[in-house]
């Protein structure tokens, strides 16, 4: 039995988790931030707002509200956004996924799109409802597709992500 004092393991969490956390946000970013064509833009899901989701899901994870809360402010002042736009929906959907966390952990896939989808429309809905209020024109048919094209994709984010935090959990074990 390993006894040795980790402290990266005070609050039972792994460590390095909170490497894995930056990384794999720091990458969804940098992909958002992207430019791909209006077309495709306007259709791809916010990967950011996907990989803090999943994150806040999951038991002893680092990530919480003030971490979707700076990376959402980080956001909005790269895309020039309105500030706080990002920031309290990544607040938001941190929050809910933090409160969904006990049932995720049983709940079939099915269940768990589900949820997910209804996480991305609303915050695509609420980017929608401000874009409209600043004087813009959104597109109302991009921003119901994103959320659908997201939540095709959060098991791919899931399986990378899981496979990602399981291989981290292992690594510091010398069983």
């Amino acid at each position: 039995m390993n006894t040795a004092y980790n402290p990266g393991e005070r609050r039972g969490r792994p460590s390095g988790q909170l490497g894995a956390v930056l990384l794999s946000v720091a990458a969804a970013l940098a992909l958002d931030l992207v430019s791909m064509g209006a077309t495709l833009d306007a259709l791809r899901p916010d990967l950011t707002l996907l990989v803090l989701l999943y994150w806040s899901t999951r038991q002893h994870s680092p990530a919480n509200v003030w971490t979707a809360w700076a990376i959402g402010l980080l956001r909005d002042v790269a895309t020039l956004n309105p500030l706080g736009l990002h920031a309290g929906l990544y607040c938001l959907s941190a929050w809910v996924g933090m409160g969904l966390r006990k049932r995720l952990e049983t709940m079939p896939l099915p269940g768990e799109l589900l949820l997910v989808f209804l996480v991305l429309l609303s915050g695509s809905v609420l980017s929608w409802g401000v874009g409209l209020l600043i004087g813009g024109r959104p597109s109302p048919e991009s921003h119901l597709a994103s959320p659908l094209i997201g939540t095709l994709i959060w098991p791919v984010i899931r399986i990378m992500l899981d496979a990602r935090r399981g291989r981290r959990s292992h690594a510091g074990k010398d069983d």
